[in-house]
């Protein structure tokens, strides 16, 4: 599934820079190399333009509350891995891990006050702000994987094409040839 998921994202990543970014660089002869400035502002501005959005909705409210419920009971049901080492720590500690668990996966702890009703209705917030910026960055992040090593395979292509050899092999006396015009 993930190499599917990549395969898909390297596809898309693919038809927008085609589709939409060549064209647009090329029309305006944006120089190859100021991906270096464009994909880290496209990542700025995606990240500022998803903090002022207010993700919160009554019912989504509810329907992840009842699942949070239901999730809090089934969560009390399964058992622990138990521990291998039968250790005189192990012994005496493992009682205390399960009476801290018993108590912190309650249902009235978790949604019992007021303060805890504004806390999840935040985290509820901010977990849909992150899984949507998480949704869109995907993208903008294989954007910028496939567009970098484009430029820089195609700048180094064409340095072995101007100079008959790879950046590593450029030499000062390689460079004056070139420029000696200028």
């Amino acid at each position: 599934m993930k190499k599917e998921l990549n395969d898909r994202l390297e596809s898309q990543a693919v038809d927008i820079i085609n589709k939409v970014i060549y064209p647009l660089m090329g029309s305006r002869k944006i120089p190859v190399l100021d991906y270096n400035y464009i994909m880290p502002r496209v990542k700025q501005v995606w990240e500022e333009s998803v903090k002022q959005l207010k993700f919160s909705d009554k019912d989504i409210e509810k329907l992840t509350k009842q699942l949070l419920r239901k999730k809090l009971k089934e969560v009390k049901k399964i058992k622990k891995t138990p521990i291998e080492d039968d250790d005189e720590q192990h012994l005496r500690c493992e009682p205390v891990i399960d009476r801290i668990l018993d108590a912190v996966v309650d249902e009235a702890l978790v949604f019992g006050s007021k303060e805890d009703e504004q806390w999840y209705k935040e985290a509820l917030q901010e977990n849909h702000a992150i899984l949507f910026a998480m949704l869109v960055r995907k993208y903008i992040e294989r954007i910028d994987f496939v567009l970098g090593n484009f430029a820089e395979f195609n700048f180094q292509r064409c340095l072995e094409k101007t100079f008959g050899k790879d950046k590593w092999g450029v030499t000062l006396e390689d460079m004056d040839l070139i420029l000696k015009d200028d």
